[in-house]
């Protein structure tokens, strides 16, 4: 096997593909850049510290990810715009064994190009910590994500003094602000089973955060159009002595 350095690549690393496979994105020293599959002179795009991976859309538009958070950029150039708060640090506070947002979006990316219905979660919504919905939901959006939902927090039974020395270790300085809110959406208790509600809260707070994704999935378009699955290839097992529920 015999392999050929792309010109301009000096110091590259972590490189990407583009949709239509006609361009690579990499990282050097510092900035991310572009090039043809064949080569050629490198395009700066735009200036990516701490980079840690990326994504590059059908419609032209870059995700990475950097030790402060992740960024959008026009795979033109141009100045990286922050889509989530959700950084690496929080993400490793909420999710220590979970993969990091970016690898999140990069698998959504993947999964659409390939043609896969992908949705996203945007949950759980917790009262004071990820104020977010809206930048995860565009990043998600841009990445291929067409449907979308979310929870709210929900304590049942031993998580609830788990998340409170949670909160005592990361967030001291509001935990007792955070639990009064998630009373307020509990009838003041930090969960209730009640089959309607449980997911979603009620009262005020509960009500504002059912607005807000509403009106941020109906102004970028999630669901609005109903997808249709193939069922043409599915096979039912041939268990011997399986019966019939219908």
């Amino acid at each position: 096997m015999v392999f050929t350095k792309l010109g301009g690549t000096d110091d590259a690393s972590q490189p990407f593909w583009s949709a239509d496979s006609r361009f690579i994105a990499f990282v050097a020293r510092g900035r991310l850049k572009q090039l043809g599959a064949e080569g050629g002179a490198p395009k700066d795009i735009a200036p990516a510290q701490g980079f840690s991976g990326g994504a590059w859309n059908r419609e032209g538009t870059i995700l990475f990810g950097s030790d402060k958070g992740i960024y959008r950029v026009s795979s033109e150039g141009g100045d990286p715009a922050a889509v989530t708060t959700l950084d690496a640090q929080l993400a490793r506070q909420m999710e220590p064994r979970a993969a990091a947002p970016y690898r999140r979006l990069r698998t959504i990316e993947a999964l659409a190009r390939a043609g896969v219905p992908v949705g996203v979660s945007v949950a759980p919504q917790i009262p004071f910590i990820n104020t977010d919905m809206e930048q995860v939901l565009e990043a998600a959006w841009d990445a291929g994500a067409r449907r979308a939902f979310y929870t709210v927090l929900r304590l049942p039974w031993e998580l609830a003094p788990l998340f409170r020395q949670w909160l005592e270790l990361h967030y001291p300085d509001r935990a007792e602000r955070v639990l009064a809110r998630v009373r307020e959406m509990r009838g003041g208790q930090t969960y209730e089973a009640d089959f309607a509600s449980r997911m979603k809260g009620h009262g005020v707070w509960a009500d504002l955060v059912h607005q807000r994704f509403e009106k941020t999935c109906a102004r970028l378009g999630y669901g609005a159009q109903r997808v249709e699955l193939d069922m043409s290839q599915f096979r039912r097992a041939g268990a011997v002595g399986q019966g019939r529920l219908f």
